[in-house]
């Protein structure tokens, strides 16, 4: 660094500099912009437990014995009615596979229900039907449209 008053060149220990004794100019330092900031989620209260994990963390934690065991119920349940409680086998075993289930730190909830669903299942029945089965071939996208309506992420 040079003298800004005489131009002689300064040790970098100096304060003044040592031909005309002026003060050293210190150049006013740098500091980066500073990043925009993250928002952090809220704790929850004290009192309310949720099954809260850092924010990008989804997993699925359901077990190979309990998702046989509920196969098993709803599809023999499914078979000695003939069909008729079907609906009621597909909700359970979507509300198992979405009770398992976090998305960024959020566990899912299902809150659709079998006579919603049953009315919805005679609906389409009666649409494949009429259709001599063409509209059986959208059943499967209607499901999974009444499936997302009724999956929210859970307030507990």
């Amino acid at each position: 660094m040079f003298c800004s008053n005489c131009g002689k060149q300064l040790a970098p220990t100096d304060p003044v500099c040592p031909a005309c004794g002026t003060p050293r100019s210190i150049p006013a330092p740098y500091f980066p912009p500073a990043p925009d900031p993250v928002p952090f989620p809220v704790a929850p209260p004290m009192n309310v437990s949720y099954n809260y994990a850092p924010v990008g963390d989804s997993y699925f934690d359901g077990g190979l014995g309990s998702l046989i065991g509920w196969s098993l119920l709803t599809g023999l349940i499914s078979a000695l009615t003939f069909g008729i409680c079907a609906p009621w086998g597909i909700c359970m075993m979507y509300r198992w596979e979405i009770q398992h289930t976090v998305v960024d730190g959020r566990r899912l909830e299902f809150t659709g229900t079998a006579l919603s669903l049953f009315a919805n299942w005679i609906k389409w029945l009666f649409l494949t039907i009429i259709t001599l089965g063409i509209y059986g071939f959208w059943v499967n996208i209607e499901i999974r449209k009444w499936k997302a309506a009724n999956t929210h992420f859970s307030t507990m």
